[in-house]
């Protein structure tokens, strides 16, 4: 029965992935087949991943599973909601995500720079910090590709993570925040959102700012700590539909204890970490250009041979429409025995 349901998946997303890569499929339908979902019950799902990590072919289709572990009602019940991460890839990361992504990532290790300058404890803890763009936050209870996320050499899980949106739905990256702060138990203490609202209109100039950071409370009435998410920040905008900055007189206060679990930064003073609205302006303004490739120098023409010696062959057979169908078969064969 295992084996049914997990080649049943395997189907399901070289199904998807030929839907998605179709160059007949339009954009619209894609969109469509990347929110689909399936469902595997977690005692089956290593065995989904080691049939995928073994398999050269399916590896190079599918990589790591991105997938989200859910809870239904039934206290007897959990499953798994995939969504392939190769196809998810195609829709978010274009070159305004990654060029945010960087730009932000490099300023703010600037910024953490001057504290590791200061020395003493506070500079102790700003050089252990470091920056990881597009890592694996695994969760007990979920599992995330994060933009970028900053980790201290000493923690368990990062202390801020950054999500840039272009496509996707800025309610989901609320969603996401509250899951990475809560399934962290508060070691991730901060949760950085810079939304691009009108990228689907072909809008890239747009920008919002939104930020989530980890709430601890002794209210419990037997005098544990609770744990709360709180939005401090809600689409907050910097920069108009027409470029313009937006709010320039605002700024965006972070501290060094945002970066790092409160185990590890217990006793030290804070530092602070800040963005004016100006500043996040020029770096979705530098993006957008990156984007629609204003500050590309174009390459001369060449002609170019392509020498495929040595190629391993599977590599130029990846049809994964044809994948599907002869799996579909053998397991259809398998029905009628």
């Amino acid at each position: 029965m295992a084996n049914l349901e997990v080649e049943k998946v395997i189907i399901w997303l070289l199904k998807l992935q030929a839907k998605t890569t179709s160059t007949s499929t339009s954009p619209e339908s894609k969109v469509k087949e990347i929110s689909s979902q399936t469902f595997l019950a977690p005692e089956h799902f290593a065995q989904l991943k080691q049939q995928i990590d073994d398999s050269s072919e399916l590896f190079m289709l599918f990589g790591k599973i991105n997938y989200h572990h859910l809870r239904r009602n039934s206290p007897s019940f959990k499953f798994f909601s995939f969504r392939p991460v190769v196809a998810d890839n195609q829709m978010r990361h274009s070159s305004l995500h990654e060029a945010t992504t960087i730009k932000l990532v490099i300023q703010t290790m600037k910024k953490l720079e001057l504290i590791k300058e200061r020395g003493g404890h506070v500079g102790d803890i700003a050089g252990g910090i470091e920056p990881n763009i597009r890592p694996t936050a695994e969760l007990e209870n979920y599992s995330r590709f994060p933009d970028a996320t900053f980790a201290h050499s000493y923690a368990k899980h990062p202390g801020a993570v950054f999500e840039i949106s272009c496509s996707q739905e800025w309610k989901a990256v609320e969603i996401i925040a509250w899951n990475l702060i809560l399934g962290s138990r508060g070691d991730i203490a901060t949760v950085l959102n810079i939304d691009y609202p009108e990228f689907n209109k072909g809008n890239f100039a747009k920008a919002t700012i939104s930020l989530w950071q980890a709430k601890f409370s002794n209210s419990g009435p037997d005098g544990r700590v609770t744990l709360g998410v709180c939005p401090k920040i809600c689409q907050e905008e910097f920069r108009s539909s027409a470029g313009a900055v937006i709010n320039g007189d605002k700024t965006l206060t972070l501290g060094l204890h945002d970066f790092v679990p409160r185990h590890i930064r217990d006793g030290v003073p804070n530092a602070i970490i800040s963005f004016s609205y100006t500043e996040l302006a020029e770096i979705a303004a530098s993006a957008a250009a990156a984007h629609e490739g204003k500050n590309i120098v174009p390459a001369p023409e060449e002609d170019i041979e392509f020498d495929t010696t040595g190629m391993p062959g599977w590599l130029t057979r990846l049809d994964p429409e044809e994948m599907a169908r002869q799996r579909q078969e053998k397991l259809d064969a398998q029905d009628e025995d």
